[in-house]
């Protein structure tokens, strides 16, 4: 049977001599001294009465209590592109207690060990909670101030719809007024048309209608022109030619009543010059001169010439632009401008010589014209 000291004993078991001796008086051991031996019996002794202190797997195991205490927080956070995103951070406090047994609380006449709660320290440490508690008041104020801007944006639109509701009712007034202003133009633009097409119709008309045109005698006799009646138109050779129509610029005239109207214009013009209806110049017809025979002769010899009224009818062709002035129109048909503004204002437009005329006035005009 081994023996071994109570000092041996100690250091085997890694505790003091003196805690030793303790547990031996307590399990019924008496041994005074570190120098006193122990057997195996001794051990055996102070392992019962340990397991029955302090418990054992025979005996059974000691009830165990865990608290576990979970602190969970929301931060916001915001990332590169501007955008917030919630995350959530959990802190985990665990705590353990161990519950004894009451008999073997009873039986203990020594004190026992107080049961040390085991702290656990914290997921994030101090100064990663105030990291993140910046983070957070951080990002909450970039949240009122996302929040402020989209308060003030929404603002915006909503003045903004109103403001372009109002213009759109605007413009549909605008729009309205305008095309009642156009009606009445167009109405009145119509009746402007129709008034202008009966006056160009009855122009058309009165046109067609033959007029008289002036023509000038073939020749005057001498015996007239000594008398005083230059202007007194000669009879043509043969009395078929009054009776004939003349055609003057494609329509015919009779020449009866152009020699009518010589009559009437020569007996108004009296007063004038001594050749005014000599068509010799004054060269021939009783008239007397200073000079001798010679001259006299020269002017019987000198026949008189006959004015002849063109037959044919003259043919122009007219280019009419987009728009012409009434002077360019004249210059075009080979007449007048007075001629035009006349009959214009026949048409009931009141025009000068350099005002500006569209294409279909201007073609009514030529047509008008011949």
């Amino acid at each position: 049977m081994a023996t071994t000291t109570v000092k041996a004993l100690a250091e085997e078991l890694k505790r003091s001599s003196a805690d030793l001796l303790v547990q031996l008086k307590a399990a019924g051991i008496d041994k005074e001294s570190e120098a006193d031996k122990i057997t195996d019996k001794d051990k055996t002794a102070l392992l019962a009465y340990l397991q029955k202190a302090h418990g054992s797997a025979e005996t059974g195991t000691r009830k165990k209590i865990t608290l576990t205490k979970r602190e969970t927080s929301e931060i916001r956070q915001a990332d590169s592109a501007g955008r917030t995103r919630t995350v959530q951070v959990e802190v985990r406090k665990k705590r353990v207690l161990v519950k004894r047994d009451e008999a073997a609380n009873v039986d203990e006449p020594t004190e026992a060990k107080p049961v040390v709660a085991v702290e656990t320290k914290p997921i994030l440490s101090d100064e990663e909670l105030e990291k993140r508690a910046a983070e957070a008041s951080r990002q909450a104020e970039l949240l009122a101030r996302q929040e402020a801007e989209m308060k003030a944006a929404s603002e915006a639109k909503h003045k903004k719809a109103e403001t372009e509701e109002k213009s759109s009712k605007v413009d549909s007034e605008k729009e309205a007024a305008s095309k009642e202003q156009a009606k009445k133009e167009l109405a009145e633009l119509q009746t402007r048309r129709a008034a202008a097409e009966r006056e160009v119709s009855a122009i058309r008309d009165m046109m067609s209608t033959p007029a008289r045109v002036l023509k000038a005698p073939s020749e005057i006799a001498s015996e007239e022109a000594k008398k005083g009646t230059l202007h007194k138109p000669v009879k043509a050779d043969g009395g078929e030619d009054k009776k004939k129509p003349t055609k003057v610029g494609g329509k015919l005239i009779k020449s009866s009543e152009t020699s009518s109207t010589w009559q009437e214009e020569g007996a108004k013009r009296k007063v004038g010059l001594k050749t005014r209806g000599d068509l010799t110049g004054g060269l021939g017809g009783g008239w007397r001169t200073g000079g001798g025979r010679k001259k006299q002769q020269h002017q019987e010899d000198s026949p008189a010439s006959n004015f002849q009224v063109p037959t044919e009818p003259i043919v122009r062709d007219v280019h009419i632009p987009e728009t012409i002035t009434v002077a360019d129109l004249a210059h075009k048909m080979s007449v007048k401008g007075a001629e035009v503004i006349k009959l214009l204002m026949g048409m009931g437009q009141m025009v000068t010589i350099n005002q500006v005329l569209d294409q279909d006035t201007a073609m009514i005009i030529v047509e008008e014209m011949g």
